[in-house]
């Protein structure tokens, strides 16, 4: 197309009118407006672009543009919501800036924000030490232990109470027993010196001394007097009757009488049995004790002439006091000592049959000769 120059000149004319609109001077804002905080009804609406602060005003001109903060006087502004903890601002959300209840002075709980960005303690606990409520941290309150004892934080027995400060225990009033403190305490029978109010006759013995045995579990008698209460008890060795289960047999002697000495300090054997041959068949003539031989002899002189047998043992036994007793230390049936002839007719019968069951031992062959002598004593 071909352009006249009358047409350039029409066409740049319209270009200047069109720029000459665009670069006027903008609207005054009505006298009845107003903008932000700290700002002049005249000043003009900001145009908010990206990187340009919201309260601005911008000049467009020569190059030349000037932002200036609407409260530059008061600093910036807080806007609670914004996930930000800004100018008097406690909190924002679940940013509580460190803070929780303990640190609020609280002693539990849950601290949370609320909508207006400021602390909300509805949910903090101040506990009451002294309200007898154990709650928290309190390890104790008052008659509230907590269900703990002196036994459960270690000790035997006693009295547990809570410090003032409900925070700990008061262990004063508990107790750890001890044995040999002198002092009675527990399962304790006696402990040292205390021997809670009892003596040598409160026990029933017949004066002395009284101890406790170590350990504190019962008491020592062994300086106690005893003797003539008919039991063995304290020093005793014997008291009376009272032989404490022993015997001439026992003793290592024949049959007899045992008896105990006046100071029940021994056992006295005077009277048990001897062990004289004169009391069993001896397999020889005579026996060891020449008034008892010539005795027995005159009643029957084939235990001189002849052999000392069991006939001859149960007349000495009869005549001549040696063989004391006719009582068998053992039954027929049990292994043992030997046995005399006088003790039982049955014993007569075996050591006929075998006479070292009545100078040597008892023993199984003994026993077995019992039901082959003794119809009337089977053996089980």
């Amino acid at each position: 197309m071909t352009t006249t120059s009358s047409g350039w000149v029409a066409w740049s004319l319209v270009v200047l009118v069109f720029a000459s609109a665009c670069f006027d001077d903008p609207p005054m804002v009505p006298a009845d407006d107003t903008g932000p905080a700290g700002s002049s009804g005249t000043t003009p609406p900001v145009v908010t672009t990206s990187g340009t602060p919201s309260n601005s005003s911008t000049t467009v001109g020569a190059d030349s543009t000037t932002d200036s903060p609407a409260d530059s006087s008061t600093g910036p502004t807080s806007e609670c919501g914004n996930g930000q903890i800004e100018g008097n601002e406690r909190c924002e959300g679940p940013n509580l800036a460190g803070e929780d209840c303990l640190s609020l002075g609280f002693d539990a709980g849950r601290l949370s924000c609320a909508d207006d960005c400021t602390f909300d303690t509805s949910g903090c606990v101040q506990f009451g030490c002294g309200d007898n409520q154990v709650q928290g941290v309190e390890a104790c309150d008052g008659n509230d232990l907590a269900g703990q004892t002196c036994a459960t934080q270690g000790f035997d027995t006693g009295e547990l109470a809570c410090d003032p400060d409900c925070q700990g225990f008061d262990i004063s009033g508990c107790i750890v027993f001890t044995c040999g403190n002198d002092v009675i305490e527990g399962m304790e029978a006696c402990d040292g010196n205390d021997l809670a109010g009892q003596d040598c006759a409160s026990l029933g013995l017949l004066g002395g001394t009284l101890a406790c045995l170590p350990g504190c579990v019962d008491f020592d008698t062994s300086g106690c007097e005893s003797c003539g209460n008919g039991m063995v008890d304290g020093s005793d060795v014997c008291d009376g009757n009272d032989l404490d289960g022993e015997s001439c047999v026992s003793q290592g002697m024949n049959p007899g009488t045992l008896g105990c000495a006046g100071d029940c300090g021994s056992l006295l054997t005077d009277e048990c049995g001897t062990s004289s041959d004169c009391c069993y068949d001896n397999g020889s003539p005579n026996c060891d004790n020449a008034t008892c031989s010539n005795v027995v002899c005159q009643l029957d002189p084939f235990c001189c002439d002849s052999n000392w047998d069991d006939m001859c043992a149960i007349v000495a036994e009869l005549e001549c006091g040696l063989c004391f007793g006719a009582e068998c230390p053992h039954l027929v049936c049990d292994q043992g000592i030997p046995l005399m002839p006088a003790c039982d007719s049955c014993v007569d019968l075996v050591c006929a049959m075998e006479p070292s069951c009545c100078t040597t031992a008892w023993d199984a062959t003994c026993v077995a000769a019992v039901e082959l002598a003794c119809a009337t004593t089977p053996c089980p």
